[in-house]
């Protein structure tokens, strides 16, 4: 079978559509078992090259540091929205080699399948997010995903078991985390002396999203939440959390 590949050329990295049957088994993903410091992701559990991992650990960088001041999608095509975040991605990475600027994003669709690149978001308006915060919204509202290679951002058809590469992350948190959440939640419920209500319910209130086996967990005694969750939706727990840290401090009458 003929691999088929639309290439958009750009300043430092290109768009590739491409239609390959052929898996690129470096891309998968296992699960990582050990807890990582606060804010690190955990590689996947494989032997893989030095640089390879070097590259994903640089992709994953960018998709962490590149800010993307405004997004306003409106009935665009996942292409479209793609595009845009390609010129955006390069105009705003802290990257100081010009040659080393911006993200290349690839999307793969199965062969004899619909072009996903076609699918459509109906409306996303974000302002001051991240890449990847930016690319996991996309991915959610066209029902994709993505995978973070040695040289790409690759977008992805859900796979028919709902199945999603998952990464533990460790998340250090303030003493009064919980009555900060539940404020930011808009939660008012009241709850017994040394009950904590369910952190998963309140972050899927606020819009995280905990594909099948995903998973979070914390530990009052040591302050932290541990988090098994998509690359993009670890992002947006980490936005989560600054915003609790830039809260006013809970009076105890009221935690």
């Amino acid at each position: 079978m003929k691999t088929r590949h639309i290439i958009i050329p750009f300043v430092s990295a290109a768009l590739f559509v491409s239609c390959n049957k052929a898996e690129d088994t470096s891309e998968e993903a296992a699960p990582a078992a050990a807890e990582q410091e606060a804010a690190t992701v955990e590689t996947p559990a494989q032997e893989v090259p030095v640089e390879e991992v070097a590259g994903v650990q640089s992709l994953q960088q960018k998709l962490k540091t590149i800010i993307i001041p405004k997004v306003d999608f409106v009935d665009m095509s996942v292409k479209e929205c793609l595009e845009i975040l390609r010129l955006r991605a390069i105009e705003f990475d802290p990257e100081t080699d010009e040659n080393r600027k911006g993200v290349n994003f690839m999307i793969r669709t199965q062969p004899h399948a619909a072009d996903i690149g076609g699918l459509k978001v109906d409306a996303l308006r974000l302002t001051n997010v991240p890449l990847g915060t930016t690319l996991q919204y996309i991915c959610d509202k066209a029902r994709l995903r993505y995978k973070v290679n040695d040289h790409a951002v690759i977008i992805l058809p859900l796979p028919e078991d709902g199945a999603v590469d998952l990464y533990a992350r460790t998340f250090v948190v303030l003493p009064d985390f919980i009555s900060r959440l539940s404020q930011h939640a808009g939660s008012d419920d009241n709850h017994a002396i040394g009950e904590l209500p369910k952190v998963k319910k309140l972050l899927e209130d606020i819009g995280v999203s905990f594909p099948d086996k995903a998973s979070v967990t914390y530990t009052a005694s040591n302050n932290k939440l541990v988090v098994y969750n998509t690359l993009g939706n670890l992002d947006i727990i980490a936005q989560i959390l600054k915003k609790l840290e830039a809260m006013p401090p809970i009076p105890a009458s009221q935690q």
